[in-house]
């Protein structure tokens, strides 16, 4: 499995958008509560309509994928993570970030891992048809690695800012969009042969 290379670039991609997914579901107690000063309610809240993109990804990318190809709705997940990522970091870095701003940022993130996960997975698994057991073991062990180790990641400065979460998305995301420029490239003519 770990002979071919575009699998590997995918089971990166795929792990790096969780781990972008992760760094937010690690931060978002202390960013809305501590950061934005949202009450414990609001938060339950904020986090419920994030959620629910993941899920209403799903079920657009079930409808689509019957006429978009599966690595057309790869690159539209992985360009809302890393969008949502950049228009994180750059709310906090320039000192606008507001409640809203922060959930529509999740909503975004969550709906683009949402894309990305479920496409990731298939083209990844497609790629070795005859170990689609093992890969999926590998898929999640890696994804669940990345992820553990980003959500510790946002906590080092602290709870009282914004700034390594908005990193950590942003280079979650900017990871992601380059491993699939590796998996997604067309073969050269030479490799056809």
């Amino acid at each position: 499995i770990l002979r071919d290379g575009r699998f590997v670039a995918l089971a990166i991609g795929f792990a790096l958008s969780f781990a972008g997914a992760m760094s937010y579901i690690a931060a978002a107690p202390f960013v809305t509560q501590r950061v934005l000063g949202m009450s414990p309610l609001g938060f339950a809240l904020s986090f419920a309509v994030s959620a629910s993109a993941m899920v209403l990804a799903n079920l657009v990318n079930i409808r689509l994928v019957s006429r978009i190809r599966p690595p057309r709705l790869l690159a539209a997940g992985i360009a809302l993570v890393l969008g949502s990522g950049l228009a994180f970091l750059l709310q906090t870095l320039i000192g606008v970030l507001t409640p809203a701003g922060f959930i529509i940022t999740a909503f975004v993130l969550t709906a683009g891992s949402g894309f990305v996960l479920a496409n990731a997975s298939a083209l990844a698994l497609d790629r070795v048809p005859t170990a689609r057991g093992s890969a999926s073991a590998l898929l999640g062990a890696i994804q669940f690695l990345f992820g553990g180790l980003a959500a510790p990641v946002v906590g080092l400065w602290g709870e009282s800012t914004a700034l390594p979460t908005a990193i950590a998305i942003s280079v979650c995301g900017a990871g992601a969009l380059m491993s699939a420029i590796i998996a997604l490239r067309p073969r050269s003519a030479a490799a056809q042969l």
